[in-house]
């Protein structure tokens, strides 16, 4: 067992049982889990930033939140919250379907005594909890209306972040003319440029069989759950 399995392991167990918990609580009870998911995603989000800034001395160049996973954080806050359906969506497509991903393929450089180690594998988990926690509680399915709208935001996504490693020599969204630090699972992308226009192609690939998957879902199960909060939208 690889030294990354056994974290992975239990955090995704522990997201499991966060985001799946609340089925089984009132309404009282699964509001104060959406803030405090929200919550607890908002502080690991700014600690990591700190912390990635802090390691690499600029904070201009490696604390921007614009990582797949700071997005996914983002998203997962504003859908708690809000309600959002664009917010549910990209907690979704991007929380559970790409953020999960470096579950499988951490790029970490430190271990269970450093910093980095445990803001990556708590952020990750309470990514992971959120979107779980939409789909299992809030019964949101997304529909092929916001599948488009998640893929036009996702090429905006993809020329933002690209101009932003252009313009700073940064790697986010790992679609730059670099590979990772600590992992190369992203050359199995191909080369740059075309590894964006690979990654993007997959991703939509992937978002798509998500949205086929719940929209199979008899409609009685997609009943949203009112918990004090602006309906999903």
């Amino acid at each position: 067992m690889s030294s990354a399995a056994l974290p992975a392991f239990a955090t995704v167990a522990i997201a499991v049982a966060v985001g799946l918990w609340p089925r089984r609580a009132g309404d009282a009870g699964r509001r104060r889990v959406e803030l405090a998911l929200a919550g607890l995603g908002s502080v690991l989000l700014v600690a990591v930033k700190l912390d990635d800034g802090w390691r690499s001395g600029s904070f201009l160049s490696a604390a921007l939140p614009i990582q797949v996973c700071d997005v996914s954080s983002i998203a997962c806050v504003a859908a708690l919250l809000g309600g959002y359906r664009l917010a549910s969506a990209i907690a979704l497509y991007f929380g559970l379907a790409l953020s999960s991903l470096a579950l499988v393929f951490p790029d970490l450089g430190g271990g269970p005594a450093s910093l980095e180690y445990w803001l990556f594998w708590s952020r990750h988990g309470v990514i992971l909890a959120s979107a779980i926690y939409l789909l299992a509680v809030r019964r949101f399915a997304p529909t092929w209306r916001d599948y488009a709208r998640w893929c036009a935001f996702a090429v905006v996504y993809v020329a933002l972040v690209t101009t932003v490693n252009d313009a700073l020599g940064t790697n986010y969204a790992f679609i730059a003319d670099r590979t990772p630090e600590h992992t190369r699972a992203v050359d199995a992308f191909g080369p740059w440029p075309g590894r964006a226009v690979v990654m993007l192609a997959l991703a939509w690939l992937q978002a798509a069989a998500l949205t086929w998957l719940l929209s199979a879902w008899p409609a009685r199960r997609r009943a949203i759950v009112d918990c004090g909060r602006k309906p999903i939208r």
